[in-house]
């Protein structure tokens, strides 16, 4: 890869993060029982799988870095994060990414931190 395209995908992943974190902080329904399970968003869902999606081939530490930051605030969120890690669970997505920390020490807290809210 291109300094230019590794730039690119770190600028993209910059940007997700930071919608991710506008996503999960924005104001869900005000109804008491849809506090905790809301439904996942379009763009929730594309967050997600854009960012589990060749995680493994990723080789920039910064984008990996982001990338995990990204589902960590989808993953926590109040509104929906039970919903976002059900859907991880089920397509299967996580598996075997803590694999990273093999090659990339800085990692191995976030990918950990990660592995830990999916309960694996």
């Amino acid at each position: 890869s291109s300094q230019t395209d590794i730039s690119l995908r770190q600028s993209a992943v910059a940007f997700l993060y930071n919608v991710s974190h506008h996503l999960s902080h924005r104001e869900g329904s005000k109804a008491p029982q849809a506090e905790e399970n809301e439904e996942l968003s379009e763009a929730v869902m594309a967050i997600l799988i854009g960012c589990l999606e060749n995680l493994m081939e990723e080789k920039d530490v910064v984008s990996l870095t982001r990338r995990y930051m990204c589902l960590g605030q989808l993953l926590k969120a109040k509104r929906f994060g039970k919903n976002a890690i059900g859907l991880v669970r089920d397509l299967g997505l996580f598996d075997g990414v803590c694999e990273h920390r093999e090659y990339y020490s800085d990692l191995d807290s976030l990918a950990k931190e990660v592995a830990n809210l999916l309960d694996m």
